[in-house]
């Protein structure tokens, strides 16, 4: 019986960086602990039921701290202790129903509730509330005179509620139109697909971010979701409308591999829409930084933050994650954490391929990767991109020996079918378009004759 062989520097090397993978995402499970929905479900009930009862007092006694010390300190330790949970707050009345953070209120006990804020708020022609941060007892007095006052008649009633929230020092309350004014937007959510709800959600996130507002975090994780569980079909349904801005577009990219490789990981759900999130935002310091750089970009986004209440490993490592993103796997000081040893992979990548990037074809791009392992990239996480993309990523166009030209659609199916991808019928053999929409699996048909290199 001959003797096992000898591991090689390179096996070594491997099994070293595969074993500090799986360490890592041990490491990320455990310290992973989501707030669950019945908290938020309480603390959202006790701070509408607060926000009313202010609200119903101020009309009657006016607002003072001598006249309703106790209610405003209360209502703002409910707002404090859900803003702590859910980062920036969403209150929305439709029809006698309320809804924090998209979460339907039971409120069937206490209807008055639901009445008296779709009074309060309608008569400024609002449907809502954005509540970016925690307000002090001082703060909420102020939000509930402004909602409290009457509005003149035949006055921009919206408007005006916004020029009077920021007379009051209250910029971080943002006021939502009643959902008559969101009907537009809200049927054409309904026709389209995860992943163009997903790109209007990220450019709504971008555009507040701008203005220092903090992204809707449960927000996101739900269009996340939704968009893991569409990229797991085979080929993943076309884009039916391609986000506005390229940077929008990027991100989005970006995100998507992060979803793919993070289920390869054989992560959690949780786990997944949190990567999901970080790789939305991995280019936020440059976007914030466009003027004055990237430092200061960093700089500005960590302050805004750092402006969440409370403490959650998950904010932390998010934080982690989106300051560590550039630095390389080899550093003295030791490689970053995943979830940003995976960003820059991932953004690296997309701007190899990317128009207006290198421009590369997606598989010199893995390769140009694959030739950077273990210096500035983790050569586990390489591999397991090779392994998730294939032979022929996503994008790479391909011409087969009977002279047709295909787009690679989907992703790697298995070991089987590494090099045999689906994909889309771009050409014919007489170079000719075709007349109608098609798809090839190479599994099935064709022989591929050559990468096709973008002009």
């Amino acid at each position: 019986m001959s003797s096992p062989a000898r591991p090689t520097p390179l096996r070594d090397e491997m099994d070293q960086s595969v074993a500090h993978l799986v360490r890592s995402v041990a490491e990320g499970r455990a310290s992973l602990v989501r707030p669950g929905c019945p908290e938020v479900q309480a603390l959202s009930e006790a701070f509408v039921g607060q926000l009313q009862g202010v609200l119903r007092l101020a009309r009657v006694s006016g607002v003072s701290e001598a006249a309703l010390g106790k209610e405003l300190r209360e209502l703002s330790a409910s707002l404090a202790r859900l803003h702590e949970v859910v980062g920036s707050v969403r209150l929305q009345v439709v029809e006698g129903r309320v809804y924090v953070s998209r979460r339907r209120l039971a409120l069937h006990r206490s209807p008055h509730i639901a009445r008296g804020l779709q009074r309060d708020l309608g008569r400024h022609g609002a449907g809502g509330l954005i509540i970016d941060g925690a307000l002090s007892p001082s703060d909420c007095g102020r939000l509930a005179l402004v909602l409290a006052l009457r509005q003149p008649p035949g006055a921009d009633a919206l408007g005006e509620l916004v020029r009077s929230l920021e007379s009051a020092g209250l910029r971080g309350v943002r006021p939502l139109p009643e959902l008559r004014e969101e009907v537009s937007r809200s049927m054409e959510d309904a026709v389209l697909g995860p992943r163009e709800r997903l790109g209007r959600a990220a450019e709504d996130c971008y555009a507040g971010l701008l203005r220092s507002q903090l992204p809707d975090f449960t927000g996101l994780r739900r269009h996340l979701a939704a968009v893991a569980i569409e990229l797991e079909r085979d080929p993943p349904a076309p884009l039916q409308r391609l986000p506005a801005s390229p940077f929008a577009a990027h991100c989005l990219r970006v995100t998507e591999l992060a979803l793919l490789l993070g289920q390869a990981l054989g992560l959690g759900g949780d786990e997944v829409q949190e990567l999901g999130v970080v790789a939305l935002l991995h280019d936020t310091d440059a976007l914030l930084g466009a003027e004055d750089g990237p430092e200061q970009g960093r700089e500005r986004l960590s302050r805004l933050f750092l402006r969440q209440r409370g403490f959650h490993p998950s904010r932390v490592r998010r934080l982690r994650a989106l300051l560590d993103q550039h630095g390389d796997y080899s550093d003295p000081r030791g490689p970053p954490s995943l979830q940003g040893r995976m960003l820059r992979l991932l953004d690296d990548y997309d701007n190899l391929v990317r128009t207006g990037g290198a421009g590369l074809s997606p598989a010199s791009a893995l390769e140009v990767l694959a030739a950077g392992a273990g210096g500035r990239y983790d050569p586990a996480l390489v591999r397991l991109l090779v392994s998730v993309l294939g032979k022929y990523p996503p994008g790479t166009l391909l011409e087969l020996d009977d002279g047709r030209m295909l787009r690679v659609l989907g992703r790697c199916r298995g070991p089987e079918t590494f090099d045999k991808p689906i994909c889309e019928l771009v050409r014919l053999p007489d170079s000719s378009v075709p007349r109608q929409a098609s798809t090839v699996d190479l599994a099935l048909d064709g022989v591929v004759a050559r990468v096709v290199q973008p002009v």
